[in-house]
């Protein structure tokens, strides 16, 4: 059973993330500031090569991200 601390996403949702990404071969970044935006993460990423997609869920009661992103 995977014991990280899964930053209040189920368990079951968590699993259909990390399955998604590994599909796709996206990353997903947690941590990140709550006013970062699409393009910020874009940029800060193409130092290191193309980028062709970044999903960044947004919270609907704030407009504020949820604190990670997908690359």
């Amino acid at each position: 059973r995977d014991r990280s601390p899964s930053r209040g996403l189920g368990d079951v949702y968590k699993r259909q993330l990390l399955m998604s990404v590994n599909k796709k071969g996206r990353l997903i970044v947690w941590n990140i500031n709550y006013d970062l935006k699409e393009k910020h993460i874009k940029q800060l990423f193409s130092k290191y090569g193309e980028v062709k997609e970044v999903a960044v869920p947004i919270k609907l009661e704030n407009n504020l991200n949820k604190g990670f992103a997908f690359v």
